[in-house]
């Protein structure tokens, strides 16, 4: 059972909590989160490097009065872009008996994320098994225990540039966490969908929130390619600030109290009543609202659609069944949302709802999700690997 430290930094805010698996689930011992104004595109610039770890450092202190000792620590950022590899990777086990060992595993781990793509500017930062192979037969988890003379992992892998990762290395190493893990939010939130009882293989992902909007193909488990969408729950405020000219945080307030209400009432229901910049009257009705977030969903759905049709055409995949979508995010809190949308895009939307703990915010499931894959796989560094070849697409 490994105490884990995990950072989730995202352009909205950080999230840092300590955890632990605990008998069959995640368990979180101590979460913080601060709002952050940031942009994580390829690089954490110099300036961001310094506020980044005053603010961090900040948060630790609130947490602890001294660090402890975690057996893992992770790093959890935006999806950026996703650009998946397939591969596979022998290892001999190293025991007289043949028997598959949890070095064994780690040695798959360990050589699968040190080889190398292409011409080497990019580094390989996280792994997902697709199925782990015996002398005899294939399973889904680490087949410790089993006779077998080999063990083969097919895995997908996940490559970011070099030089965004030292960035990152730089910010952690001032933080004084010589070791850690890098990995994105959506590989992290398959895992936690994953962990979870009668999940789907494969499915859609649509995560939006309230600045960052990805939708990502998951096939066994394993997030093969994502886009970012052109629209979220930003954009949508813009839209009222625009026409009404009042502020965000009045909008904000009316989005999340009342959101998208069709039902027929004998009287106009008022929502809202104030004063825009110019000090004339604003009144915002039911219907109003309605108004706008029709206007938002068709302009969400239209991109949504074109994106889907997009990543199959990367991935070249011809579905001959109804893959279902998987939505997480702010964005489907907002009364009604789900259902419209779903009712434009002709599909079902299955929100995603947490049963593992008591926490179900967005910024919250790749930090379960992470500490889900801990518990699957060990993949502490202590076991060094040899003939490592580079990795190309379906190598």
């Amino acid at each position: 059972m490994k105490n884990s430290l995990i950072f989730s930094i995202t352009n909205d805010d950080i999230t840092i909590a300590a955890g632990k698996y605990f008998k069959g689930k995640p368990v979180l011992l101590n979460v913080k989160t601060r709002k952050y104004d940031g942009l994580l595109d390829s690089s954490i610039k110099p300036v961001e490097t310094t506020y980044l770890v005053k603010e961090i450092r900040s948060i630790l202190d609130e947490m602890f009065d001294k660090i402890p000792y975690f057996d893992e620590v992770y790093v959890v950022i935006p999806d950026l872009k996703i650009d998946t590899y397939l591969s596979s990777i022998t290892v001999y086990t190293d025991n007289s008996s043949s028997i598959v060992t949890e070095d064994d595993i780690k040695r798959l781990f360990l050589s699968a994320t040190k080889k190398t793509i292409g011409d080497q500017t990019n580094k390989i930062i996280d792994v997902s098994p697709i199925y782990f192979e015996t002398d005899k037969q294939q399973f889904t988890k680490p087949p410790i225990g089993e006779h077998s003379s080999s063990l083969k992992m097919s895995y997908g892998c996940y490559p970011i540039s070099a030089n965004f990762y030292k960035s990152f290395e730089k910010l952690f190493n001032k933080l004084g966490f010589k070791d850690f893990k890098l990995t994105f939010n959506s590989v992290e939130i398959a895992n936690l969908i994953k962990a979870t009882p009668n999940s789907p293989k494969s499915y859609f992902l649509l995560d939006s929130g309230y600045t960052n909007s990805y939708f990502s193909i998951v096939g066994s488990h394993v997030v093969y390619y994502n886009q970012k969408l052109a629209f979220n729950i930003f954009n949508l405020l813009e839209d009222f600030v625009h026409e009404y000219d009042i502020p965000y945080s009045d909008v904000r307030q009316i989005i999340n109290t009342y959101g998208y209400d069709d039902s027929k009432h004998p009287i106009k229901v008022l929502l809202y009543e104030g004063k825009n910049s110019f000090d004339v009257d604003v009144k915002i009705y039911q219907h109003d609202v309605n108004k706008k977030i029709d206007e938002f969903i068709e302009k969400f759905a239209k991109d949504l659609l074109e994106k889907e049709t997009m990543l199959k055409n990367i991935a070249k995949l011809s579905l001959d069944i109804d893959v279902p979508f998987i939505g997480i995010g702010e964005i489907f809190a907002i009364n009604g949302f789900k259902q419209k949308l779903e009712s434009v895009l002709g599909k079902k939307i299955n929100v995603y709802q947490n049963k593992f703990t008591y926490h179900n915010t967005r910024n919250i499931y790749p930090i379960l999700g992470s500490l889900c894959k801990i518990e699957e796989y060990d993949l502490k560094k202590t076991v060094a690997s040899e003939n490592i070849s580079n990795v190309t697409r379906g190598d």
